[in-house]
């Protein structure tokens, strides 16, 4: 993920990925090679965390992503 153009203000300083049709929980999940903490199947602890993070939600089969909007140029990783 890439901002072309800065100097949006969105109103939340950071942003999910979901990433649809997992199937199997991700091993492992990074953004821009630093491991993520995996919060297990919380949703709400998703939603509190004021750090990158990522959890399973094994009943929709969909992985979220957790990524707070501070860099302009982002990879995120997911390793199954």
């Amino acid at each position: 993920m890439a901002r072309v153009t800065d100097g949006f203000a969105p109103a939340a300083n950071f942003f999910y990925v979901a990433l649809l049709a997992s199937i199997t929980k991700p091993r492992q999940v990074l953004r821009d090679g630093a491991v993520l903490p995996d919060l297990g199947s919380d949703a709400a602890s998703l939603t509190n965390s004021p750090v990158d993070a990522w959890y399973w939600n094994e009943s929709i089969q969909i992985a979220f992503v957790k990524a707070i909007d501070n860099k302009p140029d982002t990879t995120v990783t997911v390793h199954y």
